[in-house]
């Protein structure tokens, strides 16, 4: 599970994580998952190109669990 939060943890005590995948801003945030890796994907929310990249403090949250694949 991945988690994302824009609250600076340097002046919030208790940041707010939001479950991805999340739109904020226009911008849609997913994550890709691979053993070993984990990918912060960022597309435009009304499917257009994004013009910027993030400007601003972005924490991640990452959980991993046990789990087996299903057959």
């Amino acid at each position: 599970m991945v988690y994302l939060t824009f609250d600076d943890p340097t002046t919030v005590s208790d940041p707010i994580y939001e479950a991805m995948p999340e739109v904020f801003d226009g911008v849609a945030y997913g994550a890709i998952h691979t053993t070993g890796s984990v990918t912060i994907d960022l597309r435009a929310a009304d499917g257009g190109s994004l013009s910027t990249a993030i400007s601003s403090t972005v924490s991640v949250k990452v959980i991993l669990m046990d789990a087996q694949p299903l057959n």
